[in-house]
C-alpha cells in the first residue's frame, strides 16, 4: 500500500513482458508455427524486454546519490497529518530524552547569543574607537596654528571666516587662545591680610598698596604678593583658554559643556583637581597674574609706543610701561568640570576657562589703576578675533559621525585628509600648521581593531565547531539507540525519505527555541552593553542587534 506511483508501473510493465512471453510462446507451440514466424516472435520480445529495462535503468537513475536523494525527500514531502505525526513523535522523544534536548538547545542558544552579540558589538567598533580617539585628544578633528617659519604666533580669524563663508563644510570652525597665569586663591580671610578684606570690591590694592599709605611695593608690582603671602606660598599655575562658548557647541566640542550657557563675563570654569588644591568652591574667587606684554607683544609694543609718541605720553617714560604690563584679574568659579569630555583630551585636564568675546573688555577693567585712561581705552578696542592662536575646524556634524564609523580606516584617513588638505591650500601652504588629533588617535587603534576582528573570527569558528559536533553527536546517538524502532517503521511503509524528515525535525526541535531565545538574550545583552558604554565614555551607540548580527545568528544557529 506504501508503494510509490513508479514503483507500480514498473512492476506492472515486467508482469506485463513476462505474459507476453509466456503467451507468445505457447500460442505458437500449439499453433505448430513456423521457424521464420518463431524468430520474428522471439525478437518482438527480446526488444520489449530492452525497452522495460532501459525504462527501469534510467528511472533508478533519477534516484541515485545525493541529487537522487533531494528528489527523493522533494517528492515525498509530508503533508499536515504526516507533519503533525513527525511533530508528536519528536514531543514525545523530547520528553523521553530531557538531557539530549536541553543539550541540543544550550548548543545552538549559545551561539546564537555569542554570534548574535558579537557580530553587532563588531560593527560599532568604530564608533567605540571614535570615542577613545576623542577621550585622549578632544573632539576636534583637524586644529591650524601658525607655522613657526613665518614669525607670527596669531592667526586673524575673522579673515579665515570670510575666506571660508561660501564654502559650508568648511563653517564649523572656532578660534581658541592661551594664557600660563599664576593663579592664586585670595578670597579666604585666612590668606591675606585682614585690612584687604575690608576693601571689598576694590582691587587697586593689588598694584599699590593699603590705601591712605605710601607702599614702596607699589613702585615693584609686589603689593599683592606682600599683602596675601599665605596665598601666594599657595598659588599654581594653570593653563588659561579663551573659547567661544557658542561656536564650540555648535561645532559639537565638548560633550559635558554643551549644556552649559556662555561663561559669565569675569568668571571662569575651574577643574576639578584646581578645586581640590586650593579647597575652593564655586562662587570664591581667584586672581589670575599674569604679563601682557609675554601673551600680546605685538600689541602692547605698539600701543606703548604710540602712547608714549603722543601728546598726553610725553610725561611717561618706558619705564611706566614696564610696570603696567602686569595685570592682576580677579575672577569668580561659575561652574568646574571633573573631565575634560571633548574640549581636550585627557591630558590636558586642568584648563582654566573664560569666553572669548568678554575677556580683553574684562583684563582693561582691571588694569594698572596709574595707567592712562587713553591706554586703557585703546587697549580694550583690541579685536582677539583677530589674534587667534588656534583655530578648530571640524567635519559638519551632520556628516562627522559617519564618516568616523566607516569600518574602513583607509577611506577615513583619505577622506579627513582631503578635508585638511583643501583648508591648508586655501590659507596658504606655508602659512598654517594642520593636526589631525582624532585620525592620529584612531591610526594607533587600528591594530586593536584587526585583533577584535581575529578574535570574534576564532570564537565563532570554535563556538560553530563545537556546536556542529555536539548536535551530530546527539543525532548520532539518537539514530543509534532507535535503529530497532525505524527499521519498524520502514517495515511498516515509511520511506527513507520519511526517516530523514522526522530526523531534520528531531535537529530543528533544538535549533529554532534556542535561535528565538537566543536573540531574545542578545537583544537584553546589547541593550545593557549600550548602557555600559554610555556610562563608561558618554557616547551613546545603538542598543538593538545589527541587520548583520541577526543574520549571522541564524545562519549558524539554524
Amino acid at each position: 500500500t506504501r508503494m510509490g506511483t513508479e514503483d507500480v508501473k514498473r512492476a506492472s510493465a515486467s508482469v506485463l513482458v513476462e505474459e507476453a512471453s509466456v503467451g507468445a510462446e505457447g500460442g505458437l507451440r500449439q499453433r505448430g508455427a513456423s521457424g521464420k514466424t518463431k524468430k520474428k516472435s522471439a525478437k518482438f520480445l527480446d526488444d520489449a524486454e530492452a525497452t522495460v529495462d532501459e525504462k527501469e535503468l534510467k528511472e533508478l537513475e533519477k534516484y541515485m546519490g545525493f541529487k537522487g536523494f533531494l528528489r527523493t525527500f522533494y517528492e515525498e514531502i509530508p503533508n499536515f497529518y504526516t507533519f503533525k505525526q513527525y511533530c508528536m513523535q519528536t514531543v514525545r522523544d523530547i520528553w523521553r530524552n530531557k538531557m539530549t534536548f536541553s543539550l541540543g538547545f544550550s548548543a545552538c542558544f549559545l551561539v546564537v547569543l555569542v554570534i548574535a552579540m558579537m557580530v553587532s558589538v563588531l560593527s560599532h567598533t568604530p564608533v567605540v574607537f571614535l570615542s577613545l580617539a576623542e577621550l585622549e585628544q578632544g573632539e576636534i578633528d583637524v586644529i591650524i596654528s601658525p607655522l613657526t617659519s613665518t614669525g607670527y604666533d596669531f592667526f586673524n580669524y575673522t579673515l579665515i571666516s570670510e575666506i571660508f563663508e561660501d564654502q559650508p563644510e568648511y563653517h564649523f570652525h572656532t578660534p581658541r587662545n592661551f594664557f600660563i597665569p599664576r593663579v592664586t586663591h585670595w578670597s579666604d580671610p585666612r590668606l591675606c591680610d585682614n585690612s584687604v578684606k575690608r576693601l571689598g570690591n576694590d582691587t587697586t590694592w593689588m598694584y599699590k598698596g593699603l590705601p591712605n599709605i605710601q607702599d614702596p611695593c607699589a613702585y615693584s608690582n609686589t603689593c599683592f604678593d606682600q599683602l596675601c603671602s599665605d596665598a601666594v606660598s599657595a598659588e599654581t599655575t594653570r593653563a588659561l583658554v579663551l573659547v567661544d562658548s557658542e561656536r564650540e557647541n555648535l561645532i559639537g566640542v565638548g560633550r559635558e559643556f554643551a549644556n552649559k550657557s556662555s561663561i559669565p563675563r569675569g568668571s571662569i570654569w575651574a577643574p576639578n583637581p584646581l578645586m581640590k588644591d586650593l579647597k575652593l568652591s564655586i562662587g570664591d574667587k581667584l586672581n589670575l597674574k599674569f604679563y601682557l606684554s609675554a601673551y600680546f607683544p605685538y600689541l602692547w609694543d605698539e600701543a606703548c609706543k604710540t602712547f608714549l609718541n603722543s601728546t598726553e605720553g610725553a610725561a611717561y617714560n618706558s619705564h611706566h610701561c614696564n610696570i603696567w604690563r602686569l595685570v592682576y584679574m580677579p575672577v569668580d568659579i561659575a561652574w568646574y568640570y571633573h573631565h575634560p569630555d571633548g574640549k581636550t583630551g585627557v591630558g590636558n585636564n586642568n584648563n582654566v576657562y573664560m569666553e572669548y568675546e568678554n575677556f580683553i573688555d574684562y583684563v582693561a577693567d582691571h588694569l594698572h589703576p596709574d595707567m592712562p585712561q587713553s591706554l586703557k581705552e585703546k587697549i580694550r578696542s583690541w579685536n582677539l578675533y583677530e589674534y587667534a592662536n588656534q583655530i578648530i575646524i571640524n567635519y559638519p556634524p551632520e556628516e562627522r559621525m559617519d564618516m568616523y564609523t566607516n569600518s574602513n580606516f583607509d577611506i577615513v584617513s583619505k577622506r579627513l585628509i582631503s578635508f585638511t588638505s583643501a583648508i591648508q591650500y586655501q590659507l596658504g601652504l606655508n602659512q598654517v600648521n594642520p593636526y589631525t588629533p582624532v585620525l592620529d588617535a584612531l591610526q594607533d587603534l587600528q591594530i586593536v581593531a584587526l585583533f577584535l576582528g581575529l578574535i570574534l573570527d576564532v570564537i565563532t569558528f570554535i563556538l560553530l565547531f563545537l556546536s556542529v559536533l555536539l548536535i551530530y553527536s546527539l543525532l548520532m546517538v539518537s539514530v543509534e539507540t532507535r535503529t530497532f524502532e525505524m527499521g519498524i517503521l520502514r517495515m511498516v511503509g515509511m520511506s527513507r525519505g520519511g526517516i530523514v524528515q522526522l530526523l531534520l525535525i528531531q535537529a530543528f526541535s533544538y535549533a529554532i527555541p534556542a535561535w528565538f531565545f537566543g536573540i531574545i538574550a542578545a537583544e537584553i545583552g546589547s541593550y545593557i552593553a549600550s548602557l555600559y558604554f554610555k556610562y563608561l565614555t558618554g557616547i551613546p551607540i545603538d542598543a538593538n542587534l545589527t541587520v548583520g548580527g541577526i543574520v549571522a545568528a541564524t545562519v549558524l544557529g539554524i
